[in-house]
């Protein structure tokens, strides 16, 4: 029998990234649907640097964050959907082949949302940073994008979150470890090689790279 151990699979940043995403789409969702516009445009380019970083992260971060790691050929995808259907799943320490599918239909579906909004106005109290440099029926063509991308996305999480939960009622902890970043494994494969705090630091400097290119954008938050 294989011995069980204990293995770090995600390092600070990618869980930070994770759980301050879920804060911040809800916030956005929130926003969308009282019409508080002024939130909105902030907690949208907020989310727009974390979701940079984690692209940039993606090429130079932590071994499981990287994309290189976790976006494989489609025949390996098909191989771990027969495993999975057979009942003999395919062990993983980060995301799965068809769970990197996801993650990158999900991260270019808010890059969408994310760069669309920042051409686009409500005609009433706010406009994105870029509206200026576009026509007016080009803001237009863009809003329509940004509002239709809107339930693409809300299927995507849909299906994401069931997934999730599925996987949870079948014991693979996948939420405990996207919390503490262990897992408990027989694979054996060496821990992370890099932690997350230059992830930490790319993300604030461009955070504060937004304030002050954008200071009025922020000012209703405080």
């Amino acid at each position: 029998m294989s011995k069980v151990h204990k293995v770090k699979v995600w390092d600070g940043f990618v869980r930070f990234y994770h759980w301050l995403q879920v804060l911040l789409l809800g916030g956005l969702w929130w926003s969308a649907e009282q019409a508080e516009t002024e939130w909105h445009m902030a907690l949208g380019l907020i989310f727009l640097c974390l979701l940079v970083t984690r692209i940039i992260w993606g090429l130079i971060g932590s071994s499981n964050a990287r994309f290189s790691q976790f976006v494989s050929h489609p025949k390996q995808v098909f191989a771990e959907c027969k495993q999975e259907l057979r009942g003999k799943p395919a062990e993983h320490l980060g995301h799965s082949a068809l769970g990197g599918y996801m993650i990158i239909a999900l991260m270019g579906g808010l890059l969408l949302q994310a760069i669309s909004g920042l051409f686009i106005s409500d005609d009433v109290l706010a406009e994105g940073p870029l509206y200026q440099y576009i026509s007016e029926t080009m803001a237009n063509k863009i809003r329509s994008i940004h509002h239709a991308n809107v339930e693409l996305l809300l299927i995507l999480v849909a299906i994401h979150v069931l997934v999730i939960l599925g996987f949870t009622l079948k014991k693979r902890r996948l939420i405990s470890a996207m919390i503490s970043g262990y897992r408990l494994t027989t694979l054996n494969k060496q821990a992370l090689t890099r932690s997350g705090w230059l992830g930490f630091v790319l993300y604030l400097a461009l955070l504060a790279l937004m304030f002050r290119q954008n200071p009025e954008y922020f000012e209703y938050l405080f």
